[in-house]
């Protein structure tokens, strides 16, 4: 039986919007924020469910073209949209992937579309090593925040490579952090993902001290690897949520989702 996160304390973005036609409302940092603006804000907004969500990210998530180095917009493949229903449904996921499939960025941009609509929303993101950490924040949540447009874009209260905090009153905030003993003591949160999940040492540790918090708090927890064969506890995570045990609900992405290969 898999667990459902509660949606229920998604809120407003971090600053007051008008969708009046003609009158525009104050923004971050005082700047004005058209109607049109505003009524984009909504449009994206958890309100809206998925919609929302997939509107999120090919209208303010920006990722880096190989090809040119430009920013583009987030458009979501068919298998990136039916993973994206479960995240806004709050399922707790297993997700076995092929490499290159953009699983990554997807957690990441969910995690800031979460940030900005969700006050006091902690994430937490672990990963297999300290510099895995440092390029979930570092390189990717970072350039999905510097390339969204000024009047959507909170400053930043705390700003590291393993972390950031949100600004004005929602101090929502995301940590990244290598799967240590620590990093197991130090769990909480409305989102604990774990990135490449069977490369993480102390997986077994990190899912004992998360998973009770989260289902306290009604969070989510997300775990999503490559495979690395028939052993250790991602693999038997794995054949409990195949088998319909436990609070998870398996997926597989393999090379074939992306449309392009």
């Amino acid at each position: 039986m898999s667990v459902a996160a509660d949606s229920s304390s998604f809120g407003p973005p971090p600053f007051r919007v008008s969708v009046s036609p003609g009158k525009p409302a104050p923004g971050p940092e005082g700047r004005d924020v058209t109607a049109e603006q505003a009524e984009e804000v909504w449009r994206c907004s958890p309100a809206r469910g998925l919609e929302g969500f997939t509107r999120f990210c090919s209208t303010f998530v920006k990722l880096m073209d190989k090809g040119t180095g430009e920013p583009v917009p987030f458009s979501l493949w068919p298998r990136q949209v039916a993973l994206a229903r479960e995240l806004v449904s709050g399922t707790w996921m297993i997700v076995v992937k092929a490499r290159q499939l953009g699983v990554t960025t997807l957690i990441c941009a969910y995690a800031y579309w979460c940030l900005v609509y969700r006050p006091l929303f902690t994430a937490t993101i672990v990963n297999q090593s300290k510099e895995y950490a440092e390029e979930f924040i570092d390189e990717k949540m970072r350039y999905i925040h510097e390339n969204m447009p000024s009047f959507f874009r909170m400053p930043l209260l705390t700003d590291t490579k393993t972390k950031m905090v949100f600004g004005y009153t929602h101090r929502s905030k995301i940590t990244a952090c290598a799967g240590t003993d620590k990093a197991a003591r130090s769990t909480t949160g409305n989102l604990l993902a774990c990135d490449e999940a069977a490369y993480i040492e102390r997986l077994a540790a990190c899912l004992k001290a998360g998973e009770p918090t989260m289902e306290k708090a009604k969070g989510q927890v997300l775990i999503v690897s490559t495979s690395q064969g028939p052993s250790g506890d991602f693999y038997r995570r794995c054949l409990n949520a195949m088998q319909g045990k436990g609070k998870y609900k398996l997926s597989f992405m393999d090379w074939r989702s992306d449309p392009s290969r």
